[in-house]
């Protein structure tokens, strides 16, 4: 049923995390066309507000189904309405620089705006070191997220960040 194989991405980086989506989370999919990712958060029962120019091709919804807002944006310009709550998951699977992934993922990582994340940054030939040694000073700073950097298994020529706020207290 799902629009595209990216799919397994994030449902291979749920397993990696050992955390699942639950119904009634707030979702934010950057990127989301044409809604492997939203699937996977929807079919869980969560709510997702999927972000993206291009049309999302998701399967008649069935029970137990969360809700799909979507927003014909750029996942890039998009930020949350202030005063927002934080929300659950963050997820973004774009065809951008690397240095703009970097970018966006610290302008997300500013405050509690989320909970978790997971983030795909697609490599260049040639020199992939180059792009992720930056995503990974970043996230060495960033002590509240318990972080890990992957190449899954359903990865090409990208990596994935995924990150989970450690609890306080």
């Amino acid at each position: 049923q799902a629009p595209s194989r990216s799919y397994l991405k994030v449902e291979e980086a749920f397993y990696r995390m050992n955390e699942w989506p639950q119904p009634g989370q707030r979702v934010i999919d950057l990127g989301a066309a044409p809604g492997g990712w939203t699937l996977a958060f929807a079919k869980r029962g969560s709510h997702v507000i999927a972000i993206d120019n291009g049309p999302l091709r998701l399967p008649d919804s069935g029970p137990g189904w969360g809700s799909v807002e979507h927003l014909r944006q750029d996942g890039l310009l998009y930020a949350l309405p202030a005063g927002a709550p934080p929300v659950d998951w963050l997820v973004a699977d774009m065809l951008v620089a690397p240095g703009r992934v970097v970018s966006l993922l610290r302008h997300w990582l500013k405050g509690p705006s989320m909970h978790r994340f997971v983030v795909n940054m697609k490599l260049p030939e040639g020199s992939p070191m180059a792009a992720i040694r930056p995503l990974q000073d970043m996230m060495a700073h960033h002590t509240e997220f318990r972080t890990s950097i992957r190449h899954l298994y359903h990865d090409r020529e990208e990596i994935t960040v995924m990150g989970q706020r450690r609890k306080t207290g």
